[in-house]
């Protein structure tokens, strides 16, 4: 499951920041 979380994660930031920049 945390493996799963992080990934998801990554994922939202990793757009977040392509976004933001």
């Amino acid at each position: 499951m945390s493996l799963h979380t992080q990934g998801v994660r990554k994922i939202v930031l990793g757009g977040s920041r392509t976004e933001i920049e």
